[in-house]
C-alpha cells in the first residue's frame, strides 16, 4: 500500500512480492596464446545465458518502482596485450 493516489489507483491496493530469489550458475570460458611479446585471450562470460536475478529493488519504500536487478547476459570478446 504507497497511499499515493495515481493515475485511477486508489493507493490502498497491497502489493505482495515473494522476495526469494531463484538459485542460479554461471559459466565463464576463456583461453588465450602467449608469443613473444604479445597476448590474446577468447573469452566467453555467462554462456549459457541465463537470466539471473540478482537482488529486488524497490523505490520510494515500495511506493514507485518495484523491479529485479539482472546479471549481464552472454558476452564474448578477445583482449590483446602488448608487455614492453
Amino acid at each position: 500500500m504507497s497511499g499515493l493516489p495515481f493515475g485511477g489507483a486508489t493507493g490502498a491496493e497491497v502489493t505482495m512480492v515473494d522476495l526469494e530469489l531463484d538459485a542460479y550458475e554461471q559459466v565463464n570460458l576463456s583461453a588465450g596464446v602467449i608469443w613473444d611479446t604479445w597476448e590474446a585471450v577468447l573469452y566467453a562470460n555467462n554462456v549459457t545465458d541465463e537470466n539471473a536475478q540478482l537482488s529486488f529493488d524497490r523505490e520510494r519504500g515500495g511506493r514507485a518502482r518495484l523491479a529485479y536487478r539482472n546479471g549481464q547476459p552472454r558476452t564474448v570478446g578477445i583482449t590483446l596485450r602488448k608487455f614492453f
